[in-house]
């Protein structure tokens, strides 16, 4: 059911966007300055995103790897599956956006006690994990039309199961891609994602020869990453 709620969403963004997008184009070259020469919109346009920031919305789709993993005495692995995801993007600095991400994967876990001399019974349940991070995307070039990209993001990830705890991690992301733009407000982003929940496995002290030492010690839930694509809308 989830699955489906986000197909309808994407379905709808890409639709009624372009269309909004059009209109907007069409206000602006009607209203009170349409009497203008050309190179004088071109001048007024050009001073008026300069004191703009660029806003991008993109949706996307794509291929998730779920991983696996070892955690409380149970071995899980997380079936692979379509994911689904988008991210608001602002420009606050010359070729850096900071960016809002969301990504879901509806999907299954396998599960069963580790460690045991007789193999447990397997077991099955649904999994929904929600991935909601904060970063920044840098574009390389300055190309218009062409623009590699990296990006790294904190935040956190929410895996939803419907036989076992809810879990809450800390996670992180590192990605890189290509927005490809067609006009200068519709495009498409490619990318590729590695992405890492994480949990607080103690903190450690010690006094030695050497002096003293300490730390705070993380773990991964799992090793996940996707691959994936959509389509931009840019305003300037």
């Amino acid at each position: 059911m989830k699955n489906n709620f986000y197909a309808v969403l994407f379905v709808l963004l890409t639709g009624l966007l372009p269309q909004f997008l059009m209109a907007q184009s069409t206000i602006t070259t009607s209203g009170p300055d349409a009497n203008y020469s050309q190179e004088q919109k071109d001048f007024i346009k050009a001073k008026t995103q300069q004191n703009q920031p660029t806003i991008e919305l993109s949706v996307w789709s794509g291929y998730m790897f779920g991983g696996k993993y070892d955690r409380y005495g149970y071995y899980y692995n997380i079936a692979d599956g379509q994911d689904w995801g988008g991210a608001l993007s602002v420009e606050f600095a010359s070729n850096t956006f900071g960016e809002f991400t969301y990504n879901f994967l509806g999907t299954t876990a396998d599960y069963r006690l580790e460690n045991t001399v007789i193999l447990p019974e397997l077991k099955t349940e649904d999994i929904n994990i929600n991935y909601f991070q904060l970063g920044t995307q840098h574009i390389f070039g300055r190309n218009e039309q062409v623009q590699p990209f990296g990006l790294v993001s904190l935040g956190m990830t929410y895996f939803n199961r419907d036989k076992n705890d809810d879990i809450y991690a800390f996670s992180g992301m590192l990605g890189a891609g290509v927005k490809v733009f067609f006009t200068d407000n519709i495009g498409i982003r490619l990318q590729g994602r590695f992405m890492v929940p994480m949990y607080f496995s103690g903190i450690g002290f010690s006094i030695g020869t050497g002096g003293t030492s300490g730390g705070a010690y993380w773990g991964a839930y799992a090793l996940q990453g996707d691959f994936s694509g959509g389509i931009i809308f840019r305003i300037k």
